[in-house]
């Protein structure tokens, strides 16, 4: 689990140099999955 959500983290942080508006998104993604995978 943890795993995969680093790769997403780093992929999104990807995302995230493109644009400040994905970024903002990809934060926010970012916050959901970790509470996600803390449950």
């Amino acid at each position: 689990m943890v795993r995969a959500t680093l790769a997403v983290w780093l992929w999104l942080g990807a995302v995230d140099d493109l644009t400040v508006t994905q970024g903002a998104m990809s934060d926010a993604a970012i916050k959901q999955l970790y509470e996600d995978q803390r449950d």
